[in-house]
């Protein structure tokens, strides 16, 4: 995308100062030579027509070849860009040469086709030159003819002025040929980059601040659509509606694909509905400013993206401008994230590596909890917090989400597959497919309702009971050692006479 970007503006930082210089030169070259003879420019311009057409055939043909040149060239970026950010998965399975032949494959079809471009750029300037050496050819054995005639009123010095100017002429066509294929470059850099803003959703910045400075927001969906522009024909929510009320928490239940993590990016303005609305405290979420918007929300993800930088300014990033050190060693201990940290030669001056690669993922989780306790949102959204981390760091991170949604006293949005996390909430929502939802109330209603939550509280129950705790193995240990003694006390009470 940056090489596209700088393609594209190259020409207008760089080459805008010698198109002028160009187009001043040949516009006084034609005047004048006009003003020498006007009979020898109506012949030497007979080639303009040509010229001009297979120039434009070639910059034509160019700009297409050139955004395809790019696209190959950006397939190759991401490619590497891809391999590099997954080199230990890429290591693991032993793909490098997979890896490295799909980075060749993009560069040698950007390369073959630039090979072709090149060529069919010589052979334009090998007919652009024909004609124009044919327009100094005709020039040369016309005007000396009539210079040689007496009363033609072409004198042998215009005629060498004529060619002088003529020559003018020549070089400043020549020098805005070169440009315009810098020129061409450019508008196949532009056709992808505005193809690519083009099809990004239309979330831009302006609009009013949202209203209502108290404790939690009002939610609403009122008959929401939504399809990814790359799927069309796979609607992700179709008719979604909701109200939550200020301060409560919502519960989001349903199968992988229903749409709930969908329903949280539209709340973040990510994209916008295809049909229908979203309102935060009655005001549709387009007539809001979008960045004073998401400063309202906090957010807990499955995967929690850290910056290559302290802990402590990972904590406090996106938090109000000025907070100091105490600020966020109360949101980490809150977070039950202060412990771990202590335990860092360097605390909270820790670096956590690229993408949060040296620590664990319960600690990435709870470095995120402990951002949004900083935060401190109207609206908290929680998607999955836990679904990817094992039962100890599960545990923990849980612990912290409760007391995150118990402190906040925010508007609590959050997904999750697992009881204990959706059990409490005020409301919990079962979407089945495309959104829609299938069923709605507090825990103990949909239970004795005996629907599809009742089935996914079984199941769960039931797994819960295959599962075997330390705790469990520990207490059936101590019942075997007992066990164990009273068989052996046993022959030795047999043996022993009655008195």
């Amino acid at each position: 995308m940056a090489t596209q970007v700088n393609q594209m503006t190259f020409p207008l930082t760089t080459l805008l100062g010698s198109l002028v210089a160009a187009v001043i030169s040949l516009i006084g070259g034609v005047a004048m030579a006009f003003y020498t003879s006007w009979r020898l420019s109506m012949l030497a311009f007979t080639t303009v027509g040509p010229i001009v057409h297979v120039t434009q055939a070639y910059a034509q043909w160019s700009r297409d070849q050139n955004r395809r040149i790019l696209a190959h060239l950006g397939e190759a970026n991401a490619a590497a860009t891809e391999a590099l950010a997954n080199v230990r998965t890429v290591k693991a399975m032993a793909t490098e040469d997979r890896e490295a032949k799909r980075y060749a494959d993009h560069t040698m079809a950007a390369r073959d086709r630039g090979i072709i471009d090149a060529c069919l750029n010589a052979l334009t300037s090998i007919l652009t030159n024909i004609l124009d050496y044919g327009s100094g050819w005709l020039i040369l054995f016309y005007g000396g003819a009539e210079a040689m005639r007496k009363g033609s009123g072409l004198s042998a010095g215009e005629l060498v002025t004529y060619q002088l100017y003529f020559n003018k002429i020549q070089s400043s066509y020549n020098q805005l040929v070169n440009l315009l294929s810098s020129f061409t470059r450019a508008g196949g850099a532009a056709q992808r980059v505005l193809g690519l803003l083009k099809a990004m959703p239309s979330t831009d910045a302006g609009g009013d601040a949202p209203q209502g400075g108290g404790r939690g927001a009002a939610l609403a969906y009122d008959d929401v659509h939504f399809t990814y522009a790359s799927r069309p024909d796979a609607p992700v929510l179709k008719g979604l509606s909701l109200d939550i009320p200020a301060g409560s928490t919502l519960a989001l239940v349903g199968r992988s694909g229903a749409g709930k993590t969908t329903a949280l990016n539209l709340l973040l303005r990510f994209y916008d509905p295809s049909r229908g609305q979203i309102t935060i405290d009655g005001v549709p979420l387009p007539q809001l400013d979008v960045r004073l918007l998401r400063r309202q929300f906090g957010v807990v993800a499955q995967d929690t993206e850290l910056f290559d930088t302290t802990i402590s300014d990972n904590i406090a990033y996106g938090a109000a401008a000025g907070v100091g050190d105490g600020e966020v060693r109360e949101a980490a201990e809150a977070a039950l994230a202060h412990e771990f940290v202590q335990a860092f030669p360097r605390g909270y001056d820790t670096r956590v590596g690229e993408r949060g690669v040296r620590i664990s993922g319960g600690q990435k989780q709870r470095i995120s909890i402990a951002r949004a306790f900083l935060r401190d949102p109207r609206v908290l959204l929680l998607d999955e917090a836990t679904s990817a981390l094992d039962a100890e760091s599960e545990s923990k991170v849980q612990a912290s989400l409760d007391a995150l949604v118990a402190r906040a006293s925010a508007t609590v949005v959050l997904v999750a597959h697992r009881l204990s996390t959706v059990r409490n909430a005020d409301c919990i929502a079962v979407l089945g497919e495309a959104g829609v939802v299938t069923e709605r109330g507090t825990h103990d209603e949909l239970v004795a309702r005996d629907g599809v939550y009742a089935a996914l509280v079984r199941r769960q129950l039931q797994t819960s009971a295959n599962q075997i705790t330390e705790a469990q193995v520990d207490a059936a240990a101590q019942e075997v050692e007992v066990e164990a003694a009273i068989d052996e006390l046993t022959p030795v009470r047999a043996s022993t006479p009655p008195k």
